[in-house]
Formats: structure tokens, C-alpha cells, sequence
């Protein structure tokens, strides 16, 4: 990295800038490799473990079944017969716009949540379930 005070004279300036500008193109290498991480790791497939661990709250494997059998949180079930999720639709659904008021907390608790299902657990917009 170029430190103000290298610059001392106006023939040092060309060097500087190259360097600048080799800096720059290394950034720019590092920000595609860090972007291309993200899609590739944004489609991985997750079982109900892992699924587990990537949830704010860490639900239990009941609350994730029953989220499976209330269709609340997306899912799929290939031929194998073992429950799979896709991290790009947990993330979407966990960003769900539509929020509710939980009638039940006092006032100053009453915080927006997602619909409950059928389970009874509720994810709140903080990552929670109650």
C-alpha cells in the first residue's frame, strides 16, 4: 500500500500511480472471487441439521417438522426420501415482508413476527423464535 509520504517528488508520482493502480486491480480480483463464493454457497443444498445450525434461534428438529408438515418453510424431498433445503429459499424466507403483532406479549414486548404455524413457534424479525 502507498503511504503519503513516499511521494516526494513529481518523477516518483508515475511509479505511485502504477502501483496504485495494481492495488486496485488486486481488490477488484479479490471482490469477484468473494462475489463468485457467494452465488456458488447460495444454492447449496442443506439437510435438517445443517439447516438447524444456519437458522438464527437454532429451532429444534420438531419445530423444523412441523414446519415441513405445515408447508411453512420451504422444502423438498427428493427420491431418497430425506428432507433437503435450499439456502437461497431459507434465505428468502426468512426475509418474508409480511409481519404480525403477537396480541399475547405485554406492550412494550410486542414485537412483529412472523405468522405462527401450526406448530406454535414463531420466528421473530431479530432471527428468534419464541
Amino acid at each position: 500500500m502507498i503511504q503519503p509520504n513516499e511521494i516526494q517528488t513529481l518523477e516518483q508520482l508515475p511509479k505511485a500511480v502504477f502501483r496504485l493502480f495494481r492495488e486496485i486491480d488486486d481488490v477488484k480480483y479479490l471482490i469477484r472471487n468473494m462475489i463468485q463464493q457467494n452465488e456458488q454457497s447460495a444454492d447449496r443444498w442443506m439437510n435438517v441439521d445443517q439447516l438447524i445450525e444456519y437458522l438464527p434461534g437454532k429451532p429444534s428438529k420438531q419445530t423444523v417438522y412441523c414446519w415441513v408438515n405445515s408447508a411453512t418453510i420451504p422444502h423438498h424431498k427428493p427420491s431418497q426420501g430425506r428432507l433437503a433445503f435450499r439456502k437461497s429459499e431459507i434465505d428468502k424466507w426468512l426475509g418474508i415482508e409480511t409481519l404480525v403483532y403477537n396480541s399475547d406479549l405485554d406492550d412494550e414486548d410486542n414485537k412483529p413476527l412472523l405468522p405462527k404455524s401450526a406448530c406454535g413457534a414463531t420466528i421473530s424479525r431479530k432471527g428468534g423464535y419464541k
